[in-house]
């Protein structure tokens, strides 16, 4: 999946750095557009904007043609989480380089039909300590198959099906 999700990425890195260089041009006539720029800037949503942008935080990858969360193919938000460990976050969740199977709630059905990938994929359970501004409703009790570099693979209320085919396409064939 490598060049169908990165090209579409690289390509808007190199819009971004095209735009940013063309605001440089020296001379008067370029002015009126950095002048309308920063009066742009000034409104929070475009501020908001922009900065998702930069940090690369609004790069959304089209991994899940099925999935109705928003959540799918985005960044996945890097809550405080209580865990039966103690305080985390989704941050240090993938700190080993693992895929994580974040359950939002106990859920053993969820736990048993990943036991199969544990050599790949972590499986936490954790309460949000303070939800993030993007989190849905339906993400409270759910459960979230987070890949490596932090972008939701999948995500369902638990007892959803698709865990499964998610794993697998993500983290290869179940070991027995």
């Amino acid at each position: 999946t490598y060049h169908t999700e990165r090209h579409a990425a690289g390509a808007r890195v190199l819009f971004n750095t095209q735009a940013q260089i063309a605001l440089e041009e020296p001379g008067e006539r370029f002015d009126p557009l950095r002048k309308l720029f920063n009066e742009l800037a000034q409104l929070e949503p475009v501020r908001r904007y922009l900065a998702e942008m930069v940090t690369g935080v609004a790069t959304h990858y089209d991994l899940d043609q099925d999935s109705c969360s928003p959540l799918v193919g985005r960044l996945t938000p890097d809550d405080s989480l209580t865990t039966a460990e103690g305080p985390s976050s989704v941050a240090r969740l993938l700190h080993e380089g693992r895929g994580v199977l974040l359950a939002l709630a106990d859920h053993p059905e969820v736990r048993a039909e990943a036991a199969a990938w544990s050599r790949r994929v972590d499986y936490v359970t954790a309460s949000i300590a303070e939800p993030s501004a993007v989190r849905d409703r339906d993400a409270i009790n759910g459960a979230l198959l987070i890949r490596p570099d932090g972008y939701t693979a999948w995500h369902a209320p638990a007892g959803t099906p698709g865990l499964r085919p998610a794993l697998a396409r993500w983290f290869g064939p179940a070991e027995s």
